[in-house]
């Protein structure tokens, strides 16, 4: 659609008796040009519609991840699922939850509100030799992450 010789429309445009060498070689200037910016509008729209195939789902953003840094698959996305605790009545005849002193074998911990908002939802696991390119890795994460979903880079591998 904006893939076009500027060259030849400027000459189809001209009219016949306008059409000196001088004119032509100023035409050919111009359309320089116009073809330097319609190859930067090009590669725009070619690197907007590669973004625009992927999202934040794990098999495209760890695809990306891997595509952009050239890895055999070493960066992987790992999902963090808490446990909830669920605070039943008596109706509901599901098993009964007793609550531990700290000293007791295997306590039962009640999270606050926060602290289930303020935790990760995924970790991103990262080669150890790309610690360099933290600024990059976060932007493209940051790029398909849907908002308010937090994470981690952990450099690992």
């Amino acid at each position: 659609m904006y893939d076009f010789n500027v060259l030849r429309l400027y000459t189809r445009l001209v009219p016949w008796f306008l059409r000196t060498p001088v004119f032509m070689s100023w035409l050919g200037v111009l359309a320089s040009v116009v073809s330097f910016v319609q190859g930067l509008l090009l590669a725009f729209v070619n690197q907007t519609t590669f973004d625009l195939l992927f999202n934040a789902q794990v098999v495209y953003l760890e695809h990306v991840l891997n595509e952009t840094f050239d890895s055999t698959p070493d960066i992987y996305i790992e999902n963090v699922f808490l446990p909830s605790l669920y605070l039943d009545n008596k109706i509901e005849s599901q098993p009964a939850d007793y609550f531990r002193q700290e000293a007791e074998n295997d306590p039962i911990y009640m999270r606050n509100r926060e602290e289930y908002e303020s935790t990760n939802q995924y970790i991103v696991h990262v080669a150890a030799s790309l610690s360099g390119d933290v600024i990059l890795i976060t932007s493209l994460i940051n790029m398909y992450n849907l908002a308010g979903i937090p994470y981690t880079i952990v450099f690992d591998l």
